[in-house]
Parts: structure tokens; sequence; C-alpha cells
């Protein structure tokens, strides 16, 4: 009833392979043959199970998830319940979370789920706003974090947040590892629904190091062809530069990646939109990735490729940004 493949059959009704699972979805020793059917990966409440390795992870979209130990992998965007890492608060029986981004009813369609969600959360949000306190609303041991001035808070969470957006943070010594991190997040070439832009800020710390920000495309709300970073809103009054968490922004980076729909190959243009132009102008200039290289504009500039391929971009990575930017 949760959703999970418990058996498959073949044209002809004859079963090729059954599974049986324990309640966080671990396959029950002795109860399961796939010997017919080696590639039949969907496995617990219709996830894809990955098994290289030696590991098994289900991928729910937002995040990885840990039958073995009943966890997720990487912390909850919307901050569901106490622990970021809980599955569907512990109560597998009666919950799923189709996409890694919040629990469902079972039985409860995505779409009722969303607008059920987002209701929830508007009404907790009213409640505080209307002067209900922290702890009347999400519990005793709630904490309403100090959000910083140049971050735009999204309305739909739960248990705010200020770092959400955050999802991986590299140092300049491995700036071509996270861009080829970023990349591969992208899902490049895949069918639509599974590819997202990435992007991130390239910042300036106070210690004078570098880092490069990786926002997570689900608490963006990515697409194929669409991204979205954190609103900049203070700027350093030494450098002038906007700021984000403290660091200065010294440029943005996002991906153009392809995308397939009804076969044909689309997306992964040089050029950006007029939000990327106007970001560019703004703030700070933007560099995007792409299947046949990189391009980027400064201070407003319509978008220059900047010659050879994405991969040699990639490892010259330091060396060709601190002279685009005159470092």
């Amino acid at each position: 009833h949760l959703g999970s493949i418990r058996t498959t059959v073949d044209q002809s009704g004859n079963v090729d392979g059954y599974d049986d699972y324990y309640a966080f979805g671990l396959v029950m020793p002795g109860r399961s043959s796939n010997s017919a059917n080696p590639t039949d990966n969907y496995k617990f409440t219709g996830h894809e199970r990955d098994t290289e390795a030696s590991l098994t992870i289900d991928h729910m979209g937002a995040r990885g998830y840990d039958p073995v130990t009943g966890r997720f992998l990487q912390t909850d965007p919307m901050m569901e319940f106490a622990s970021p890492y809980t599955y569907v608060g512990n109560n597998p029986m009666n919950l799923v979370d189709p996409t890694g981004m919040f629990s469902c009813n079972d039985g409860e369609s995505q779409d009722e789920c969303n607008q059920r969600y987002g209701q929830q959360a508007q009404a907790e949000w009213d409640a505080i706003d209307a002067g209900a306190s922290i702890s009347d609303v999400w519990g005793a041991n709630a904490i309403l974090n100090t959000t910083p001035s140049n971050f735009e808070q999204p309305r739909t969470t739960r248990k705010p947040n200020p770092n959400m957006w955050e999802m991986d943070i590299y140092n300049e010594e491995n700036l071509d590892i996270a861009l080829s991190v970023m990349w591969q997040l992208s899902n490049s070439g895949g069918e639509r629904s599974q590819v997202r832009e990435i992007n991130g800020y390239y910042v300036e710390n106070t210690d004078g190091s570098l880092s490069l920000i990786i926002f997570n495309p689900a608490s963006a709300g990515n697409s194929a062809t669409s991204s979205n970073n954190p609103l900049l809103r203070n700027r350093n009054p030494q450098t002038g530069r906007y700021l984000w968490n403290g660091s200065d922004v010294i440029a943005q980076f996002h991906t153009h990646p392809t995308y397939r729909s009804n076969g044909t190959l689309y997306g992964g243009s040089f050029r950006g939109s007029p939000q990327d132009i106007d970001f560019s102008r703004n703030f700070a200039p933007v560099f995007i990735l792409t299947p046949n290289g990189v391009s980027y504009s400064k201070a407003g500039s319509p978008f220059r490729p900047i010659g050879g391929s994405l991969n040699n971009f990639v490892m010259n990575s330091n060396s060709i940004i601190n002279g685009i930017l005159k470092r």
C-alpha cells in the first residue's frame, strides 16, 4: 500500500522477481529473488535502488536514503522533523516521501500532498505572524534561527534554516572538483524531469580565502531550464561587493545542461537569460557551464564563450577565472 514494488511479472504473467521488505525498506533475507530480472532496480516505495560499490541507496529525488539505517544521507531542506536525517518521522508504515522533500500520507497524490503541506506551512507562519510563540507552533525545542539580512527566507519552510540553500562548500584549491560536482549534479543529457540547473556563489571570505558554495537545487526549485539563487541585499562597505553570509560574492556560477524530451536533445546554450545579465550588471560576474564549454558576462555585457572545452576550463579554472576577474 506504500507503492513498493513487491512482485514483477512478464507479459504472460509469470513471476520474474519478488521482494519483501522490513518497515524501513531493507529487503528481508531469504524472501527476495530477482535472478530472472537482475536489472529490476525499483524497490521500496517505488524508488530506484542503487547497490553498486556494495552500498544500498534509494534515490528519492532531492536526497538519497539508506534503508539499512532508515535515515536520509543528506539533510532535509524543508526541516520537517527534529532531526534533518529522519525518514517520514519514523512512521514508515503510514507515510512515504516521494521526492525526498517532505512526507506524504499513504494513498495521497503528490499534488494533494504539496497542497496540504503548503497550507499547513502557511497556517503555521500566519500563527507566528499573529503573535503565537515558536514553541506553541513547532514544539518546545524549536528554534527560530536569526535570518541574515541578505537572505530572503522562503515562506514554505516549517522550521527556518538560514543556510538551507547551502548544499556544499569547496575551497579554492578544490575549485575543479566543485565545478565537476556541479556539472555531475545537473545530469546533463538526461530526460527533462531528471535534469536540473545547478548554481552557486564564488566568494571571498574574511580571511582572504576563496570558496565556491553550491546551492541545493531542491531548495531553489530548479528545473532543466531555470535556476534560482539567494537574494543579495547587503554590501561590504570596504569593497563595495555584495555579501552572502558575511563573505564577498565575486562571481556566480550555474550550469546550462542539455535535456531530452520525446527523443530530442535541447538546452546547453552559451547564452544567458535577461535575469543572468541583470545579475552580472547589478551584483557580480556570471559564468555559465555548458556541454561545449563556458561563457561569462561582466557588468551586464553579452555572454562571451571563453574558448576550449568544459573539461579544459574545469582543469584550469583557477587561472582562467582569476584572469577574467583580474585577481
